[in-house]
């Protein structure tokens, strides 16, 4: 094959990645395509859990289920108290059943993450940013937010978009104060990214932030 027919393979083979990614061959970019690559490693190791967890085979986890899981998802393997159980299934259950669906499996491993960060940073990041008191984060305040965690590189709008409704469980399309650590800890969860110093997102100060994943 000749060196520019080998090149032609290349960039059609590249454009072929980019449609099962879910691009479009305009709109994909090398950050765009690991971060849809590590959401689906993510939502992998999810699903897998959840698996080990249905003993039964009936696609649901029951409380005693999901403490097991939260369990394996604990970097410490401690298993989580009644309280943040509780938090957990209510922030995570959408369609209010008392237990977790498939689903719905993405949204607790996003939640139990939230509760091991820390709450009182986010809290003020919350309140920084709703300066109009309302109590919720409309889309522009939540862009503002996830950009400056992003070390001021602006999120894509279907990045954006796509962490709103995986954390907006109330369906209103902003986020309250719980929404926020749920939609902070997807946004690092699931979106790859190197060490980098940004402003910190609570008190103004430099900070690095390295690379996560559930």
């Amino acid at each position: 094959m000749s060196a520019a027919g080998a090149a032609g393979a290349r960039r059609a083979a590249k454009r072929r990645q980019r449609k099962a990614l879910g691009f479009s061959s305009a709109a994909a970019s090398p950050r765009r395509i690991a971060v849809q690559e590590a959401r689906e490693q993510a939502h992998k190791k999810l699903q897998r859990i959840f698996d080990e967890m249905d003993l039964d085979g009936n696609n649901l986890l029951t409380r005693d289920e999901v403490r097991e899981a939260l369990t394996k998802l604990d970097v410490n393997g401690e298993v989580p108290s009644e309280e943040d159980l509780t938090y957990v299934i209510r922030m995570a259950d959408r369609d209010k059943t008392g237990t977790i669906d498939r689903g719905e499996m993405n949204v607790l491993g996003a939640v139990w993450k939230a509760l091991q960060n820390d709450k009182s940073s986010i809290d003020k990041c919350f309140d920084s940013y709703d300066q109009n008191g309302s109590g919720v984060l409309e889309k522009d305040q939540v862009t503002a937010i996830l950009t400056t965690l992003n070390g001021g590189m602006k999120p894509a709008e279907d990045e954006v978009d796509w962490v709103i409704e995986q954390a907006d469980v109330q369906g209103n399309k902003a986020l309250d104060r719980d929404e926020l650590k749920t939609a902070i800890t997807i946004w690092y969860g699931y979106v790859v990214h190197r060490p980098r110093k940004s402003l910190c997102w609570c008190c103004g100060a430099k900070k690095v932030h390295a690379a996560s994943g559930p």
